[in-house]
C-alpha cells in the first residue's frame, strides 16, 4: 500500500486506518473516538493493520493491543504501532598511531639523553624545555602503529519488512614505501631509522630531515639517524645528533654530534661551551672558542680561535689563522698563519696519533721492564750453568736454576704477547702519523710547536711560506722560500716534556683521548688492533 495513505475496512468505514511516513520508518493507528468500546472494535482494527501492508511482527501486535487498553472513550485514539529497525554503517578502518601516544615521546626523549636510565613511562615529563619532542625520529624495528580493518555493518528493516542497506565501511587507505613493513595483523613496523612523515593517506620514513628555521625551542634537541639540513642556525644550549649535519646559519654554544660529517656554513661559536663531535670531515666557515673531536679532516675558511681540537686527520685552509687554543693534528697541516701579532699563547701538536700514543706509552715501559728482567734472570742462570760446568755448584743453585727456568718461560710468554702489539702499534702509529706542517703567511713568536715528548716555543716570527718536515734523522726542520734554515731546536727555545713526573695542568700537553671517533664501516676503522696492547699493559 502507497506510503501515507489510510486503509480501510468494511464496516468501520475508514474510522480505523493506519498512516505510514513517507520514508517506511514509521506507522501509526489512527482510531476514531466512536469505534473505541466497539465490542467488535479489535477485529475491525487489526483487519485495518492487516490490510496496510505493514509486518505484523509480536512487537506490532502487542503495541495495538497495549493502545487499545489505554485508549480513553470519547477521544480519537493516535498511537505509533511499528517502527523500522535502522541499519548499523558499522564503522570504517583507522589508523591508530603509536608515536603519538606519551610513552613512544619519553622513549624519543631517552634515546636523546644518554642520562636517562629509567624505563620510558607515560607519566615521565620532558627533563627540560630543550627535550621536547616535534619530529617524530624512529629506529628500526620501532612499532609505529596499527591499521584496524573496518567494523563490518548490519541491514535495517522498514516497517513493511522490507531490508534497509547499510553503507559499506571503507577500508583505510593507508599507503606507504618500502620504510614501513605493514604486517598482515596491520601493525605498522620501521624499516629503517629516520623521521616519520604523515601527509594525509601517505606516510614514510625519510633518512634526511630539513629545519626550515632555527634549532631552538621550537624543534627542541635533535637526535637523527640520517642527515640534517639546518637552514637558519643552532642556538644556545641545544643537542644535535645525526649522520651528516650541515649548518647554513651560525651554531653557537650548541652540541654538534655528527656521526659522518659536519658543515658549519655559517662559523661555530662556541663561547668555551660548544662542543663537536665529529666522525669525518668538519667543515666550518670559522671556529670560535669551540671543544672537538674531529674523527678525519678539518677545513676552515677564515680562523680557529681559543679552540681545543684533536684532528685524527690533516687541517687544510689557504687563508685561515689558528690562533690561541690548542690543537691536535695528526695528519698534514695547511695554514696561512700561526699564533697572532698579540701573543695569544697558541700550540699546535703536529705529527700526534692520540687514538693509540697513549696505549704506546702504557705499553712500551712495560715491555723495557719484562726484557731488562728477562736478561737480568739469563746473567743469573749463566752464572750458575758456570758454576755447574767447574762442579762449584751447591744443590741451593741447582734449585734456583729450576726456578729461573719457570721465570724464565713466563716472561717469554709475556714478551711473546707484549713485544709484537707494541711493535704493530709503532707501526701504524707511524703509518697514521704525517709531520708535514706548511704555513703561508707568518709563525708568530710565543707559539708552541709540539712533536712527541718535545716542545718549541717560538722566539721571532717566521714569515712565510715556511714548511716544518722532519729530516733524516727525525728531527724537526724548518724551511722556507729561500731553504732549509736548520733544525727547530736551533731556531726556537726547546724543552722536554716529562709526561709521567710533571702534572697534565702544568704543561701543554695534547689531550690524551684513547677512545677512537665513530666509524660505522670496517673500512674507516683503524687496522692495528690496539686493544691487544691494551690488555698486555693492564
Amino acid at each position: 500500500m502507497p506510503a501515507d495513505t489510510a486503509s480501510q475496512s468494511g464496516d468501520v468505514a475508514g474510522r480505523a486506518r493506519v498512516r505510514v511516513t513517507p520514508d517506511k520508518l514509521t506507522a501509526k493507528l489512527l482510531v476514531d473516538a466512536d469505534l473505541i468500546g466497539d465490542p467488535h472494535a479489535g477485529a475491525l482494527i487489526q483487519g485495518a493493520v492487516a490490510e496496510s501492508g505493514i509486518e505484523l511482527t509480536e512487537d506490532v501486535r502487542d503495541r495495538m493491543d497495549l493502545a487499545l487498553f489505554e485508549a480513553k472513550p470519547g477521544e480519537n485514539l493516535e498511537a505509533v504501532i511499528a517502527e523500522a529497525t535502522p541499519a548499523k554503517p558499522g564503522s570504517s578502518g583507522r589508523v591508530e598511531w603509536d608515536v603519538d601516544s606519551p610513552e613512544f615521546q619519553a622513549l624519543q626523549r631517552s634515546r636523546l639523553n644518554s642520562d636517562i636510565d629509567d624505563e620510558p613511562s607515560d607519566a615521565e615529563p620532558p627533563k627540560s624545555h630543550y627535550d621536547r619532542v616535534h619530529f617524530i625520529m624512529v629506529e628500526p624495528g620501532d612499532v609505529l602503529g596499527r591499521v584496524l580493518p573496518p567494523e563490518p555493518a548490519e541491514d535495517g528493516r522498514d516497517v513493511f519488512g522490507e531490508a534497509i542497506d547499510a553503507p559499506e565501511p571503507i577500508e583505510h587507505a593507508l599507503t606507504h614505501d618500502d620504510s614501513i613493513l605493514r604486517k598482515a595483523d596491520g601493525t605498522l613496523i620501521a624499516q629503517q631509522g629516520g623521521v616519520l612523515h604523515r601527509n594525509g593517506d601517505h606516510a614514510c620514513i625519510d633518512l634526511k630531515l630539513e629545519v626550515s628555521d632555527y634549532i631552538d625551542f621550537s624543534t627542541g634537541n635533535i637526535d637523527f639517524a640520517g642527515d640534517i639540513t639546518v637552514k637558519r642556525g643552532v642556538r644556545d644550549r641545544f643537542t644535535v645528533r645525526a649522520n651528516n649535519i650541515e649548518v647554513h646559519g651560525l651554531i653557537e654554544a650548541a652540541t654538534m654530534i655528527a656521526r659522518d660529517g659536519l658543515s658549519a656554513l655559517g662559523g661555530f661559536a662556541g663561547r668555551e661551551r660548544g662542543s663537536a663531535r665529529v666522525g669525518r670531515v668538519l667543515e666550518a666557515k670559522y671556529l670560535d672558542n669551540v671543544e672537538g673531536d674531529i674523527g678525519g679532516g678539518l677545513e676552515f675558511e677564515r680562523e680557529i680561535i681559543n679552540c681545543d681540537l684533536v684532528v685524527h686527520g690533516s687541517i687544510r685552509s689557504n687563508n685561515g689563522a689558528i690562533v690561541g687554543g690548542r690543537i691536535v693534528v695528526t695528519g698534514a697541516c695547511r695554514v696561512a698563519q700561526v699564533g697572532s701579532s698579540g701573543g695569544a699563547k697558541t700550540v699546535l701538536a703536529i705529527g700526534c696519533v692520540p687514538r693509540f700514543d697513549p696505549l704506546a706509552r702504557k705499553l712500551r715501559p712495560i715491555v723495557e721492564n719484562l726484557l731488562a728482567e728477562r736478561r737480568h734472570l739469563n746473567d743469573e742462570k749463566e752464572q750458575i750453568d758456570e758454576l755447574i760446568t767447574a762442579a762449584r755448584a751447591t744443590p741451593t743453585d741447582r734449585e734456583r736454576l729450576t726456578a729461573l727456568s719457570f721465570e724464565m718461560s713466563s716472561l717469554d710468554r709475556l714478551i711473546q704477547r707484549a713485544q709484537p702489539s707494541l711493535e704493530g702499534l709503532e707501526k701504524t702509529i707511524a703509518e697514521c702519523r704525517v709531520v708535514d706542517l706548511m704555513i703561508e703567511r707568518r709563525l708568530h713568536g710565543d707559539a708552541v710547536i709540539m712533536f712527541g715528548d718535545e716542545q718549541y716555543r717560538v722566539l721571532d716570527a717566521f714569515k712565510g711560506p715556511i714548511r716544518i718536515a722532519l729530516n733524516d734523522e727525525g728531527q724537526l726542520t724548518l724551511e722556507d722560500a729561500i731553504g732549509p734554515r736548520g733544525t727547530f731546536e736551533d731556531l726556537c727555545e726547546a724543552g722536554h716534556l716529562d709526561r709521567r713526573a710533571t702534572p697534565r695542568d702544568e704543561i701543554d700537553l695534547p689531550p690524551e683521548r684513547v677512545e677512537p671517533p665513530m666509524f660505522d664501516d670496517a673500512e674507516n676503522a683503524p687496522t692495528s688492533s690496539p686493544m691487544e696492547a691494551h690488555a698486555c699493559a693492564s
